[in-house]
């Protein structure tokens, strides 16, 4: 039998939680809460703080988003709707769908999206005043990091808001992991860890596992310092937008940032004022620049020369606005907005070669060169009853992951750039003569992109453009009996 926690103790925990939520003047007592519940450690924590704290002062509500991406998440499921059960709680799960994704659009960014749609819908269901997520303190920090890492500007220092468009809350801003562990253990709340946590190929991880122990390493207060710059920011952003113009940049539906039209045009006249907001153009920029030789990234500022024929051009009423940054890269203006781009008139004989590979999967990985990067290509072979492949349609666009049928892949396979007359029909379209231009054009793929894009072919046929789609010829199938999956790795991104 579990031996009693003093309630004392369990107080003495949740009293510096209670004076944080003061301290930014949020009073949950007498309002309508929806707390959005994974089954993971934090939010788990987060629902036995408020439901042992605030009922029935308060009327609490739980969402349980299914994203349907991990075997495991109907345990995690479960294990919510179980805990609401026996507190005499309502949990409603709201289940999203991954093969929906839009084309490149990237695992993390769908579900982040996906879930604040749900989190809008459950709310307005629930009646509930305020949304709570769990975020804490080192998610606030590893934030800051990673922006710094890819180049921000005020704004971004903020990190993760404790209030997000007047109704989302963060409770849990001021507490570490470590300290929500420890309230797990102390009030014997049941959790679930996912693993994809582990994964080392999502940025965050890559900061939570390898970095950020080695700088803390040099500098134990590192958490506390960057989380104590990322409140002050947060107090002070609300007197700078008084004071300055500030332009948001935002992504279209295939993951390029772009600063708004209507936004930019009406900065033009006073392009200095646009200095802050198209240097944090230039850096998301560079974060995406598919390649890593310093001279072929976007620069790093914007010069007054610049500014000034961003402001002539404007004021000449120019369609098609265009401004060279240097021999790579320019302003250029789309129907969207300001996106900072490839320049199709870069000089021809600094374009790197894209050699043509064959490759037979069963023979190992492949490991090359490409447009100044390196790559691994792996293969593994899989009978159909592998739990991998429970949704034939995933991973498809967006994703370095490819799933076929394997044993309508029995020729010599290549890897090469576009030609002319080739042939793609992405999952869904059973069509023999369709054009891969189609597709590109269907997906929006920047011209820039099309000629240097790896391709997996067979003798007459596309069957994989990694980052946009996967072949219908080739997909898995009711008589699928062995299943090939790629898994494509770019070394120096």
């Amino acid at each position: 039998m579990p031996r009693p926690i003093p309630i004392s103790t369990v107080e003495a925990w949740e009293e510096p939680t209670s004076a944080f939520l003061a301290e930014r003047k949020f009073h949950p007592e007498g309002k309508a809460l929806l707390l959005a519940v994974s089954g993971g450690a934090d939010s788990m924590a987060m629902l036995r703080y408020f439901s042992g704290r605030f009922r029935p002062a308060s009327q609490l509500s739980v969402l349980h988003i299914h994203h349907g991406l991990r075997p495991e998440a109907d345990e995690d499921m479960r294990l919510v709707i179980r805990y609401c059960s026996e507190a005499g709680m309502g949990c409603t799960v709201k289940r999203i769908h991954p093969h929906r994704r839009a084309a490149r659009q990237s695992v993390e960014m769908w579900a982040r999206e996906e879930r604040y749609r749900c989190f809008a819908e459950a709310a307005r269901d629930t009646g509930s005043d305020f949304i709570l997520t769990a975020h804490h303190r080192d998610d606030l920090v590893e934030t800051v990091l990673q922006r710094l890492g890819r180049g921000t500007g005020f704004k971004g220092l903020q990190g993760i808001p404790f209030c997000r468009e007047n109704r989302i809350i963060r409770p849990f801003l001021n507490r570490t992991r470590a300290e929500i562990r420890q309230y797990l253990d102390l009030t014997q709340t049941p959790w679930r860890e996912d693993d994809s946590n582990r994964d080392v190929r999502i940025e965050r991880n890559r900061y939570r596992l390898h970095l950020m122990p080695k700088w803390r390493e040099q500098n134990p207060q590192l958490n506390e310092q960057v989380a104590r710059i990322a409140f002050t920011v947060q107090d002070l952003w609300p007197r700078m937008q008084a004071l300055f113009p500030v332009l948001e940049i935002e992504k279209d539906e295939i993951g390029r940032p772009y600063l708004p039209w209507k936004s930019v045009e009406n900065a033009l006249p006073h392009s200095e004022s646009l200095k802050p907001a198209l240097e944090d153009l230039l850096a998301a920029a560079r974060v995406g620049s598919p390649d890593a030789t310093p001279e072929r990234l976007p620069p790093r500022g914007v010069t007054q020369k610049i500014l000034d024929e961003l402001r002539r051009q404007g004021e000449s009423g120019i369609r098609g606005l265009k401004v060279n940054l240097n021999a790579y890269w320019q302003f250029q203006a789309e129907k969207a907005g300001l996106f900072c781009a490839f320049r199709p008139d870069h000089p021809a004989g600094e374009v790197s070669q894209f050699p043509e590979w064959g490759w037979d999967p069963a023979e190992g990985p492949l490991k090359g060169s490409w447009g100044g990067r390196t790559f691994n290509l792996c293969a593994w072979y899989y009978p159909q009853t592998h739990p991998i492949p429970a949704n034939p349609d995933f991973p498809g666009a967006g994703e370095p992951i490819a799933l076929f049928d394997a044993d309508l892949l029995s020729c010599r396979l290549r890897i090469r750039t576009r030609k002319r007359g080739d042939k793609f029909s992405p999952l869904g379209i059973s069509s023999h003569s369709r054009k891969l231009k189609a597709f590109f054009n269907e997906k929006k793929v920047p011209l820039r992109e099309r000629d240097a894009l790896p391709l997996l072919c067979t003798s007459d046929r596309v069957i994989w453009v990694p980052g946009y789609g996967l072949s219908e010829f080739h997909r898995i199938g009711d008589g699928t009996r062995r299943i090939l999956k790629l898994v494509l790795q770019w070394e120096n991104q």
